[in-house]
């Protein structure tokens, strides 16, 4: 669900843990059956190879559960 300080939240996970934000992108749409706001945040990160990615996948599901947010962490082809 939409709330102000998501992108904060994220990126500054992000940052403290060395990766690089490439590419951000933000939309703000509505659920089709009940309206509700949706936003969506798309970014494109550059993981150090010293961060494990299942460390990083778990402290990203964290925040998101912390934040009630939808998560998706997917490697680019």
């Amino acid at each position: 669900m939409e709330h102000p300080g998501i992108v904060h939240r994220v990126s500054k996970l992000l940052a403290q843990r060395g990766v690089n934000v490439a590419t951000l992108d933000t939309h703000l749409g509505f659920a089709p059956t009940t309206g509700t706001p949706v936003f969506s945040l798309i970014m494109e990160v550059q993981i150090p190879a010293q961060l494990p990615i299942a460390h990083l996948r778990g402290e990203l599901d964290t925040l998101a559960e912390e934040e009630n947010l939808d998560l998706e962490l997917r490697a680019q082809s």
